[in-house]
């Protein structure tokens, strides 16, 4: 009677661990398949983000020139300017940020705002002063951002208002070949928005594409540092430019 009593505890011991087992490889099995599951969810908005990024990257590059990003400006007032930050990019925003001249130098950049629009309105600038002003172009992912272009900075005087209506530039030499000790002057034609056209020497800034190669000063002066080939921009406070092909020789 007693073997008979052990035996069946033992079956139902044994019936009872299997049981157990089974529904622990059940268990395992249900995790195994929802970490699948999360880890093929996660893989795919990384690619989504991924080829949005490079459609981002692509339509941007539709508005390069050099592969530089140039913005435009008109003055509101003497303390606003409205900035044109070129074709509205999908999943991405713009950071406009402003430098102001103290001295000879540029005091640090102050972030001024972000826009998902293609235009920006810069308020607070004291008036009859020199700024920069700049934007990056910043793809979304998410929470986190990445800074995919930033704008060649706009040079402007808040206390001119006739620089702001330069609606042309044009460069007397488009193409410049200079020997190591020599140098260049820039000039320029300008056309305002009264369709008048002289060659003089208003606010411009000058920006070079490769600064080994050569160097410009305030006064649009080309030096050059080595041989080579590069491009220098001038450019009035409202944005528009034109560009010198410069080639340096020995």
């Amino acid at each position: 009677m007693k073997k008979r009593i052990q035996r069946s505890a033992l079956i139902l011991l044994c019936t009872g661990l299997l049981c157990i087992a089974g529904s622990d490889m059940s268990a395992r099995a249900d995790v195994s398949e929802t970490t699948e599951s999360q880890e093929i969810t996660n893989t795919v908005p990384k690619d989504s983000a991924l080829d949005a990024r490079k459609e981002a990257v692509r339509e941007l590059k539709g508005q390069l020139d050099e592969n530089l990003y140039f913005i435009k400006a008109k003055r509101l007032s003497s303390s606003k300017v409205k900035l044109s930050l070129g074709k509205k990019i999908p999943g991405c925003v713009y950071r406009i940020y402003s430098k102001e001249k103290k001295g000879t130098k540029y005091k640090a950049a102050k972030r001024k705002g972000t826009t998902s629009k293609t235009t920006y309105t810069v308020t607070g600038l004291s008036k009859k002063k020199q700024y920069k002003l700049y934007a990056e172009v910043l793809f979304q992912n998410g929470d986190k951002s990445e800074v995919i272009k930033k704008s060649v900075p706009l040079v402007i005087k808040t206390g001119e208002s006739k620089e702001f209506r330069i609606n042309t530039i044009t460069a007397k030499r488009n193409e410049c070949t200079l020997y190591k000790k020599q140098t260049h002057k820039i000039r320029c034609a300008v056309k305002l928005n009264g369709n008048r056209i002289c060659y003089r020497q208003p606010a411009f800034s000058y920006y070079v594409k490769n600064k080994s190669i050569v160097k410009v000063n305030a006064k649009g002066i080309i030096t050059p540092l080595k041989k080579g080939k590069t491009v220098v921009f001038v450019m009035a406070p409202s944005g528009v430019y034109d560009k010198i092909n410069v080639t340096v020789v020995k």
